[in-house]
């Protein structure tokens, strides 16, 4: 079905005409007021959609997407910076934009426990002196 527009010119009114697109549009309808004919109105083409399509870019992408992926590139200088000092890749958040290196305990909870580490050949390497997990 679609909507079709016919306007009379001597009562200046304009009258909706619903009918299937496959069948042939009337030239011509009968005004409900005066009688007389009323001619179809061709409208510009248009468009007609509401969706997230037609939303502005800085909508879909986000007003604020460079401040979120400045604060990205900030953290993983941060996390950057204490895998530097420390010298272990492993870390854990204990706040917001603040790390710490994972300790030994938390680096063998975290691969299911010693034994399950060693049994997939990982063999695990200290720091002589500061008894500090290397690998």
């Amino acid at each position: 079905m679609a909507r079709y527009d016919y306007s009379c010119e001597k009562c200046d009114i304009v009258k909706e005409h619903i009918q299937s697109m496959e069948a042939e549009l009337p030239k011509t309808i009968e005004c409900p007021s005066c009688g007389g004919d009323m001619e179809f109105v061709q409208h510009p083409v248009g468009l007609g959609v509401s969706s997230m399509d037609t939303a502005p870019i800085d909508v879909v992408v986000g007003r604020d997407a460079e401040a979120r992926w400045e604060r990205v590139h900030e953290r993983q200088a941060v996390r950057d910076k204490v895998r530097e000092e420390s010298g272990i890749v492993g870390l854990t958040a204990t706040a917001e934009n603040e790390y710490v290196p994972l300790s030994i305990e938390q680096k063998f909870r975290r691969t299911e426990g010693l034994e399950t580490v060693k049994k997939q050949g990982f063999k695990p390497v200290y720091d002589d002196k500061d008894k500090k997990l290397i690998v």
